[in-house]
């Protein structure tokens, strides 16, 4: 019965004898290992005295209301006088007042009952120039919960920034006929931006734009080299970290001149496809190049059209990235 155990394990999987003596050896270890606790349970246990007090259930009550005991008296350690519990971090009671996101506190967030480490996220953004221009933009820092969010929306007040910009334009306009140096050159500066090709733009073309500080200029720039080029300014919103104020600014400044560089879909290993961001599940890659293996060259994007996993929009994003040479 062994024998003929083993040898139907090499003619179906097509393994040596050795490598089918050691799959039934191994599957028999684990039979072992599975019926050992019911084995246990039905034959020895029963077996074991009973007579041993750690084994006795008014031991075990005895015990464990000793330690319940001794939790409370923690409890009760760690209270203030007046019977209040002091102000830790886990026990730091929220509160609900109206705050500004560009002007709060990390402590004033946290009393919100944001967590310390979005409160610090939330610090670091503004440091680096970031602004929250609409109530929405709390989202773009990265983890803010949802629910979270929905909760503080009634308490976020963001001060009309254009308003005042404009009363003071107008204060000094009354004051003084000639406009101001600070605002000419504010004029020219954002003026002679002008301009760029996105595709073939460095980080000292991106850092005069609004919002966008080293660490941004670096990111846009790395997700368009993984990428080969970007082909339409809607993909900039796939770039972490650009609010609604910094994407205007890279559109309105940035063109697509330059053609994005393509992958030839005929040639392509696996590894070269999921290097590409839009082709990043590796299992898709590896049905293209089975594909190709099998029926033959891609010609067009109706042959890629017959790979039951690949759905239009995803075929409508790598189209610019592939050619069919």
């Amino acid at each position: 019965m062994f024998r003929g155990i083993i040898n139907e394990l090499k003619d179906f999987f097509g393994l040596t004898p050795k490598q089918a003596r050691a799959t039934v050896y191994t599957i028999f270890v684990m039979i072992l290992l599975a019926i050992t606790p019911i084995l246990f349970n039905r034959f020895l246990l029963p077996l074991l005295p009973i007579d041993d007090p750690t084994l006795e259930p008014e031991r075990l009550d005895s015990l464990a209301s000793r330690i319940e005991d001794e939790l409370n008296k923690a409890d009760k350690a760690d209270q203030k006088v007046d019977g209040t519990f002091p102000q830790s971090p886990h026990r730091r009671p929220i509160r609900r007042f109206t705050f500004n996101p560009n002007l709060a506190s990390i402590t004033d967030f946290e009393d919100l009952g944001i967590p310390g480490f979005l409160a610090k996220r939330i610090d670091n953004y503004r440091q680096k120039g970031g602004k929250f221009r609409r109530k929405t933009d709390l989202l773009q820092i990265y983890d803010f919960p949802s629910a979270l969010f929905e909760e503080l929306e009634p308490y976020i007040i963001l001060t009309p920034e254009v308003k005042n910009e404009r009363a003071d334009n107008n204060k000094e306009k009354s004051s003084n006929a000639d406009p101001p140096k600070s605002s000419i050159n504010s004029f020219s500066s954002s003026k002679s931006i002008g301009h760029f090709d996105i595709n073939s733009a460095d980080s000292s073309q991106l850092l005069p734009l609004k919002g966008i500080g080293n660490k941004l200029a670096q990111r846009i720039l790395k997700f368009r080299d993984a990428l080969g080029g970007f082909y339409s300014k809607k993909q900039y919103s796939e770039i972490y970290g650009l609010d609604s104020l910094t994407l205007q600014e890279l559109s309105r400044h940035t063109d697509i001149t330059s053609p994005t560089q393509k992958i030839s879909i005929n040639t392509a290993t696996v590894e070269r496809l999921t290097s590409h961001p839009y082709l990043r599940n590796k299992k898709l890659a590896s049905v293209i190049v089975n594909y190709r293996n099998q029926h033959g060259p891609y010609h067009s994007a109706e042959d890629l059209m017959k790979i039951k996993v690949l759905d239009t929009t995803s075929l409508e994003k790598i189209l610019p990235y592939i050619s069919f040479e």
